[in-house]
């Protein structure tokens, strides 16, 4: 599909086209407004072409339907479906703010309360689809949107599942997943704590700036030998949220209702007043110094923009090697 906004028709259905907010991949997100409420909205397009191979198709209805089912003040709600022809329309709840990593990218806060809130409501919004038996599979900063009040919006199924349907192939970020995801040999299933585990490298991804690996196979390796040195670089309460997301047993987290009643987040007040924006390094981005002991940046979102699926081969030594990966391609 062509991104370019002159060939979107200037109204769909009963909305009319304002501008384009972003594309990709998967198609154009553009800004729509109801021709009578006046109320604006997302529409993300996605041409049927993209949609020919029959499992790709079953696979964004299941997005939809999943989606469509949940409602929720901290998720993306999903108020409308319009196929046509070429293209099926999905008009989304509009989060002005976009994605928290944009967002974070531009931005200066009061920082370790804006961090407290975020987390509150991201927790607030897993605990939620969780009893509506939904797994998210890729929560990271890029499916975590803000609206205009600031409020943290979980975005982005492409990757749920319902929880008595396992899914057949790996969906989501290498880096986010679980190690019962990435390790073929984990006498532990697919489940809802897979979720809790990805809210724990968001966390830390956020409080500290960078992600937790320069290396993604070595990261899984050093978790698989109880290796948490890295935890040591947060804050003590922070640093005990987020090692209680990253156990190996996933019967040893929490969930998230029970995340939400840790000393540091529960008592999250209103986001104070944003101060100016300034051009600030956000960090989903790794430091490290080269031979010549210059400092080095590695910018990451998640392994790729989009999901990434896996297949991995047996592995002789589980701790020396945490992952093979035959191949890594972006959905």
């Amino acid at each position: 599909m062509n991104n370019d906004l002159a060939e979107i028709p200037a109204e769909i259905g009963q909305y009319k086209t304002l501008k384009e907010i972003s594309s990709g991949s998967y198609g154009l997100v553009i800004q729509v407004q109801h021709k009578t409420t006046k109320v604006e909205y997302a529409c993300k397009i996605v041409s049927r072409q993209q949609l020919s191979d029959k499992n790709v198709f079953q696979c964004f209805e299941q997005e939809l339907r999943i989606h469509e089912r949940l409602t929720h003040q901290n998720v993306v709600k999903l108020v409308e479906i319009i196929y046509e022809e070429n293209y099926i329309f999905v008009i989304l709840e509009l989060c002005e703010k976009q994605s928290l990593y944009d967002y974070l990218s531009n931005s200066d806060y009061s920082y370790q309360r804006f961090l407290k809130k975020i987390t509150y409501q991201l927790c607030n919004a897993v605990d939620y689809i969780h009893s509506k038996g939904v797994i998210h599979h890729d929560i990271k900063p890029e499916n975590i949107l803000l609206d205009v009040n600031m409020n943290t919006k979980l975005a982005d199924f492409g990757c749920a599942t319902e929880q008595n349907r396992s899914p057949t192939n790996f969906n989501g970020t290498l880096g986010y997943a679980a190690p019962e995801l990435v390790d073929q040999d984990s006498p532990y299933s697919d489940g809802p704590k897979i979720d809790i585990w990805s809210i724990g490298i968001t966390v830390y991804t956020l409080a500290n700036g960078v992600v937790p690996w320069r290396n993604v196979e070595e990261f899984y390796q050093r978790i698989f030998e109880d290796d948490y040195s890295f935890l040591q670089e947060l804050s003590p309460d922070i640093s005990e949220f987020v090692a209680a997301c990253l156990k190996v047993n996933p019967n040893e987290r929490p969930t998230a209702a029970q995340l939400k009643d840790f000393e540091w987040i529960k008592n999250v007040k209103k986001l104070p007043a944003a101060k100016k924006a300034v051009n600030r390094s956000y960090g989903v981005s790794s430091s490290y110094k080269d031979e010549g002991g210059k400092k080095k940046n590695l910018l990451v979102r998640g392994i790729g923009d989009k999901s990434v699926v896996l297949n991995m081969i047996p592995k002789t030594n589980r701790c020396k090697s945490s992952i093979r990966l035959i191949r890594a391609s972006v959905l």
